[in-house]
């Protein structure tokens, strides 16, 4: 097993879990703003590389879902660095709320309430 582990190292050949990335982006840190309304910019965290749309976040004892995840490439002796990178995300207790208010507008619930209003004072 070492054996063909050295081997794959001499033909340059990666292993599983194994990536270079002569840019750095692994450490590159995140930038996380909540989508409220309205928009928040909680701050610049190191997460895993790998974070993507889906992912639950903690930042302050508040649960975050995130949304978007976007990266910030320059131009550098005729190749692309990554520079920074981005994280949109929405608290979970709102996405909570936004869906019970969905199911309720689909179910007819909140359209009721306005057939009960008489605008017609005169």
């Amino acid at each position: 097993m070492r054996q063909a582990m050295t081997e794959a190292r001499l033909w340059g050949l990666s292993i599983k879990g194994e990536r270079k990335n002569p840019d750095n982006r692994d450490q590159l840190p995140y930038t996380l703003t909540c989508i409220g309304p309205p928009e928040k910019r909680l701050g610049t965290f190191k997460l895993d590389p790998l974070t993507h749309c889906g992912d639950t976040l903690y930042v302050n004892d508040r649960k975050y879902v995130v949304k978007k995840v976007s990266f910030c490439y320059k131009l550098d002796n005729g190749r692309y660095k990554m520079v920074s990178k981005a994280a949109l995300c929405k608290e979970k207790a709102r996405i909570t709320a936004e869906e019970a208010l969905k199911r309720m507008w689909e179910q007819g619930s909140v359209a009721g309430i306005e057939d009960d209003i008489d605008y017609d004072d005169n």
